[in-house]
């Protein structure tokens, strides 16, 4: 079982996963279209064969995550869509920081905004 809340969106999570929402014992609906899943998809096998090869995966967060963002795609559905797809994938030696030097805009502030609203 896992809890959306304001801070932590899961609803990216919730479609990649066919979660069930159990105040309406409803799959929760994939929203995503057919191009949108095929990105991340692609993103994900990247960063997999791109970690301990950082450049695959810099170039691969460059690639992908605009596009996405472009698709309609919010920041909340991309992380929760990525946790789903690859949470083992995303560890220590990850490198985040690149991921976040890719942001694309739209996506930098709602990251930001998510952000404030943990502290």
């Amino acid at each position: 079982m896992a809890t959306e809340t304001k801070t932590l969106p899961l609803h990216g999570w919730a479609m990649a996963t066919g979660a069930v929402d159990l105040t309406t014992n409803e799959v929760t609906e994939d929203e995503r279209s057919t191009e949108q899943i095929e990105m991340l998809e692609g993103l994900v096998n990247q960063l997999y064969n791109g970690w301990s090869h950082k450049q695959v995966g810099r170039r691969a967060s460059a690639y992908y995550m605009p596009r996405l963002a472009d698709s309609g795609m919010s920041y909340a559905v991309f992380v929760g869509s990525l946790i789903a797809l690859a949470p083992r994938r995303l560890d220590s030696n990850s490198d985040i920081e690149e991921m976040r030097k890719a942001l694309p805009p739209a996506w930098a502030s709602e990251r930001e905004t998510l952000s404030r609203s943990w502290r």
